[in-house]
């Protein structure tokens, strides 16, 4: 295990070898192939991700491999199986149909029990138990490993890094507990963690094992450890700004992750800084998109778009969701990517949307359909001249599509690559982070906070 350690320790430490375009141990993308479209990737040797892969094997066993399922096909009988209906404006329950649909989605998350209920000391069913609470520094057993809590595990839902004792190397615990969580975030986040890696989809963290602990009374699952959200970084920035090469190079990289995620059938709808991260080590080059506890899906297996509902719950945060999340519609993919542009400006500065210390929905409503006219994006772009000039277009792009419309993604990234054109930048410069951070402080900024609920207000 002495040789694993020193191999472990070349992958972690090594920031300057290129993995920018390979999450660990998934090789090449399809996205890699799409270099007009998705240039942060390229061609690399593989060999980090692979001794990493390697290792990683040695404590779970062999990775399981899924089918892919880019390009659905259902039969007739299947679609009249699983209930597709046209929607009826006098039906109240047109698009309400995800709950039935989640069956037939289970995508190998049988491992998930949720008929699981806890017994009193005299045998009687008792479906309440304490919130779970779990120290820093507490032991757990997953696949016959032993593994040490880096952060405390409390309340229904949340995340916390472990470590494997005896490798050292660092993994993410994603856990819900069976009897208490009124939602199944944790089944929906682990069908995008599944769906991703069926389709090669790199901006999304690889799920590496998954399971029940009927001792503790939770599901969990296991990731890739990753370092600090966008938004952690961006707080240590002079100013808290980004320059502007590596404003624009986050705007077209968590695009690609939002194209991601809507490849594979899902809304997010809860867009912002703190749902983008970094990975670690060698792989602090890539962003990956995360916090799924809000996901929802826009079309069923067989390709067709699932019904909008005539009311939607407001599930995203206050100072980015998108207008349509203020008025209780149902959020598609044009409202993800309505969030993301909000998000975008703010890379190049802090204090560049109107409603950010606003607290009155209706102001910020009103503030945010201002933004989304063509005069309002002007009239920004001349108050921050490092915005894209075509600043305006992107908004007319976003504010033409409808809720089902599919949207024209490459559109958007080449408004934002024309930016790095026009100043010179690279589209493979490195990151401020890069050169600004150290990797002690970035785990340290990973560390903290494991609820994965999202705010009320921010």
């Amino acid at each position: 295990m002495a040789d694993d350690m020193m191999v472990w320790e070349t992958i972690v430490k090594d920031p300057l070898h290129d993995f920018s375009g390979t999450a660990p141990g998934r090789g090449r993308s399809r996205a890699a192939n799409r270099s007009s479209s998705h240039g942060q990737f390229k061609e690399t040797d593989g060999t980090a991700a692979n001794n990493y892969n390697t290792l990683v094997q040695k404590i779970f066993g062999p990775m399981k491999t899924f089918e892919r399922w880019d390009e659905p096909k259902a039969s007739s009988a299947e679609a009249e199986r699983q209930g597709e209906r046209s929607p009826d404006k006098n039906d109240k329950n047109a698009g309400k149909g995800q709950g039935k649909d989640d069956d037939q989605w289970s995508v190998n998350c049988e491992d998930f029990n949720y008929e699981l209920t806890v017994e009193d000391s005299d045998g009687r069913q008792n479906k309440k138990v304490k919130p779970l609470i779990l120290k820093e520094g507490e032991n757990l057993e997953i696949s016959g490993k032993k593994f040490k809590l880096c952060s405390a595990m409390t309340g229904n839902y949340g995340f916390a890094e472990i470590i494997e004792e005896e490798s050292k190397m660092p993994f993410y615990l994603h856990y819900e507990t069976m009897v208490n969580s009124k939602k199944r975030k944790l089944k929906v986040g682990c069908q995008v963690h599944i769906l991703a890696a069926a389709a090669n989809r790199t901006h999304i963290i690889r799920l590496i094992q998954r399971g029940t602990d009927t001792s503790l009374h939770v599901r969990y699952f296991v990731t890739d450890a990753y370092g600090p959200t966008l938004s952690d970084l961006q707080s240590k920035r002079a100013y808290q700004k980004f320059t502007v090469g590596t404003a624009t190079r986050l705007s077209i990289e968590s695009l690609n992750a939002i194209e991601d995620l809507h490849a594979i059938g899902y809304v997010h709808r809860d867009i912002r800084p703190t749902s983008f991260i970094i990975g670690r080590g060698a792989f602090e080059s890539q962003i990956y998109l995360i916090n799924f506890g809000c996901v929802r899906k826009f079309r069923t297996k067989d390709g067709k778009i699932i019904p909008a509902r005539s009311y939607a719950p407001f599930v995203s945060s206050v100072r980015y969701a998108s207008r349509a999340c203020h008025d209780r519609l149902e959020c598609a993919r044009k409202d993800d990517l309505e969030s993301w542009l909000f998000m975008s400006v703010e890379f190049y500065h802090i204090n560049i949307l109107s409603w950010r210390s606003m607290s009155n929905l209706a102001e910020i409503r009103r503030e945010k359909e201002a933004f989304m006219s063509e005069r309002g994006a002007r009239a920004l772009r001349m108050d921050c001249l490092s915005l894209p000039p075509r600043l305006p277009s992107a908004v007319t792009e976003i504010s033409s599509l409808r809720y089902e419309t599919t949207p024209n993604y490459e559109a958007l990234r080449e408004i934002f690559k024309k930016h790095l054109e026009t100043k010179s930048f690279k589209i493979r410069s490195k990151w401020d982070w890069i050169s600004t951070t150290t990797a002690e402080s970035m785990d340290n900024a990973a560390r903290q906070a494991t609820n994965l609920d999202p705010p009320k207000n921010n």
